[in-house]
């Protein structure tokens, strides 16, 4: 499909006789022209393509009869089962935790978290905006540490 210049548009509503084609705008005149020519539900694509030379043919149904949907043959068949048997990602997240926790030197965030019961973005968030500073690159207290204690009463409060 090709469309139409300005030029083209403008001498389309010249023949058509739209009052001031020569000083309106290329969309402007579509519109005027798709409503002299009786097409006001069409889009200016479309009226574009007609002005071209092209037509439009009725389709075989009507708005409010559907053609047939072509996925349906298929519903009533089994799907095929996937290839790769997926892992539950919580075993993961708990092996994580596990490891983290189990160290008998240190005390971490996350063990604080599972024993208090709190999500871990939570609890770095309310230890980033208290005074306690954080004792290295994580979140680890050498075990008997005094801020120990800090952390537990800041997040077990509400």
């Amino acid at each position: 499909m090709t469309t139409l210049n300005a030029a083209q548009v403008k001498q389309i509503a010249k023949e058509l006789k739209v009052k001031n084609w020569w000083n309106k705008k290329r969309a402007d005149l579509i519109t005027e022209i798709a409503d002299l020519k009786g097409w006001t539900g069409e889009t200016p694509e479309t009226v574009e393509y007609l002005l071209g030379g092209g037509e439009i043919k009725q389709l075989p149904y009507g708005p409010e009869v559907k053609p047939e949907i072509r996925h349906q043959e298929s519903a009533g068949q089994a799907r095929k089962k996937p290839t790769k048997v997926t892992k539950k990602t919580a075993d993961k997240a708990e092996k994580k935790t596990a490891k983290k926790v189990t160290d008998e030197n240190t005390v971490t965030l996350a063990g604080i978290c599972l024993e208090l019961g709190v999500e871990g973005r939570i609890a770095r968030r309310k230890l980033r905006t208290s005074d306690i500073t954080k004792p290295g690159k994580q979140w680890e207290w050498e075990l008997g540490n005094a801020d120990i204690d800090k952390v537990k009463t800041l997040l077990g409060t509400k």
